[in-house]
């Protein structure tokens, strides 16, 4: 399985897209058993959020990451990334 990004812009209403994504992943992490490989990272710009998923969190995301229109991606480079406290 590849890693998901989810890219949201900077604006206030879609910060609170932002905020739902989170907030929908948050139980089903949670239903999954709260595994500790499922990462989601946040990288921030100027124009953008992009929510990273690895593969793990990708697969409990499924049906939340569609909602999204998430896409597929290369391994992100980690040191770009803040880890998200789920």
């Amino acid at each position: 399985m590849l890693w998901s990004k989810v890219i949201i812009g900077t604006t206030k209403l879609e910060a609170i897209s932002g905020s739902a994504l989170m907030n929908k992943f948050a139980p089903a992490f949670r239903a999954a058993g709260m595994p500790q490989d499922a990462k989601v990272y946040l990288i921030n710009s100027t124009s953008d959020h992009i929510f990273y998923f690895n593969p793990a969190a990708s697969v409990i995301a499924k049906e939340i990451l569609i909602d999204f229109n998430a896409t597929t991606c290369e391994d992100p480079n980690l040191d770009d990334l803040k880890p998200l406290k789920i």
